[in-house]
């Protein structure tokens, strides 16, 4: 369960440096080349190679209009296969459920392209079916008022639902009763969800995977826009991060998440270290929208930029592709998947994130319809269900401290709203962090109690067109020029 109350917040100070980085900014938990290294780069070559040609074939089929844009119907492309990629036995492997005209004519021209490298299967259930059916469950499972609850999933693999909760023998049974054993696959955990609420520098070019912050008087639902910091509390600094930026009416906006903007529209968020007597912190703009709620159930939020100590700054599609370096390594030219015609997630895809906390960690996707519970109104009950991508870290490739070694952490405290990104086909943008499994805690240096909370998996609100016209409007447009724009230019 995640919640708007008693977050987890990182204060300033607590970055890790020290990891070397191949091109793509793929990552390294050591200088020596390490076997998931070479598993990494072998099926990112694998993925480089079979994934363009796939979607290359997907859009030649199922391209539809919506309104002036020319999109991919993947729930479409869904309803008549799926597909996943083995990553142990490099193949791409296709899921057929109904053998349409024009699934013949992408296994054929695949088969004649890629050889043995694709794999064809009939698929046992129909993914979108599954893919609703694994709503049910997660809200019959919520019903059940767990004390930890960490999700379920459609499994293409396996053809199952995953389901990971502290459940006992009778609510297993009750599952395995009311939709069959055959379709679930059941491991009882005691892990939970989390959102995480950090490059701590105020940059003149600003990009994705920033830190970003709001602070706090009292409690999260007491703010303040007040130009003055407390006595340069660090309780009262709640971080998290840039994802990318878009522009709607020639205004531009910070894109981040929903939850991270869901109690400040119309307040201040900075940039930079807000630590007392700090000179680098300064107001960015203001909260502006968020759909972490019961309506628009996606953790996207914006914040409109602008304000005087915007003079001169510049804002750009680049995002962070060195690890928390404060030498502003923004390099990295996102290509943003609204962009992208086709562009199709799925089971095994290789995924990077940069997030402040944690820097760049590599991970595969689990499932691309994870259902992620929150609670919205600060109740302490789970009220919306956002229905997200799921990321496991790949061990060794992940983030480590001194205390938690094993290299296998995503996302941490702090990486809310950061970048997430394919890791072959170029840079493309996937989504933002939203939250993830609750892992590994440990104390920050907030003091307070002040708890960091770190997940093996992250929790990613994926950004496509379809979502991003439906609730912004079909004008609302992620930044893709090649050259970074004055902030002051974009004021609507």
């Amino acid at each position: 369960m995640i919640k708007r109350v008693g977050i987890a917040a990182l204060a300033t100070g607590l970055f890790f440096t020290g990891m070397q980085f191949v091109p793509k900014a793929m990552p390294q938990a050591h200088a020596e080349e390490t076997t998931a290294q070479i598993q990494w780069d072998k099926n990112h070559a694998f993925q480089d190679d079979v994934v363009p040609k796939f979607e290359a074939a997907v859009v030649a089929e199922y391209n539809t209009q919506m309104g002036d844009k020319t999109v991919t119907d993947i729930k479409a492309a869904k309803e008549d296969m799926d597909y996943y990629i083995d990553n142990d036995n490099q193949k791409l492997v296709i899921l057929v459920d109904k053998d349409t005209t024009k699934v013949g004519k992408i296994k054929q021209e695949l088969t004649d392209e890629l050889g043995t490298k694709i794999q064809i299967k009939k698929a046992k259930y129909n993914s979108n079916e599954m893919e609703a059916l694994v709503l049910d469950v997660n809200k019959t499972i919520l019903g059940m008022n767990l004390d930890a609850f960490e999700g379920c999933y459609w499994n293409l693999e396996e053809q199952k639902i995953d389901v990971r909760a502290d459940l006992n023998h009778d609510q297993i049974q009750e599952l395995k009763d009311k939709y069959g054993a055959d379709k679930l696959n059941i491991t009882v955990s005691k892990l939970k969800q989390e959102e995480f609420y950090a490059r701590n520098y105020a940059f003149n070019n600003m990009g994705g995977g920033m830190m970003i912050s709001e602070w706090i008087v009292e409690n999260m639902r007491s703010k303040t826009t007040s130009s003055s910091w407390p006595n340069g509390d660090p309780d009262l600094q709640y971080n998290a991060a840039s994802g990318f930026f878009a522009v709607k009416n020639n205004q531009v906006y910070m894109v981040t998440a929903g939850h991270v903007t869901a109690e400040n529209i119309g307040l201040n968020f900075y940039q930079g270290n807000l630590s007392s007597g700090s000179s680098m912190a300064r107001a960015i703009g203001v909260g502006h929208w968020s759909g972490f709620d019961t309506y628009n159930h996606q953790d996207l939020g914006l914040i409109r930029m602008g304000g005087t100590a915007m003079n001169g700054i510049y804002f750009s599609s680049r995002f962070w592709t060195k690890n928390n370096s404060s030498d502003g390594a923004i390099d990295g030219q996102l290509l943003p998947a609204v962009t992208v015609d086709g562009t199709w997630t799925t089971q095994g895809t290789q995924v990077s994130k940069s997030g402040p906390t944690s820097g760049i960690t590599a991970g595969t996707v689990v499932s691309t319809a994870y259902p992620h519970n929150a609670d919205t109104n600060g109740d302490g009950k789970d009220d919306t269900t956002f229905v997200q991508l799921q990321i496991k870290a790949v061990s060794g490739l992940g983030w480590h401290d001194s205390v938690h070694t094993a290299g296998d952490i995503m996302a941490g405290s702090g990486d809310s709203g950061t970048t997430v990104y394919r890791a072959s086909g170029g840079y493309a943008l996937i989504g933002i962090v939203s939250g993830g499994n609750n892992s590994y805690s440990k104390s920050g240096s907030g003091g307070q109690g002040v708890t960091l909370t770190f997940g093996t998996s992250a929790y990613v609100e994926p950004v496509d067109s379809v979502s991003l016209s439906r609730i912004l409007g079909s004008n609302f447009v992620p930044w893709m020029g090649s050259t970074d724009q004055p902030i002051m230019n974009y004021q609507g």
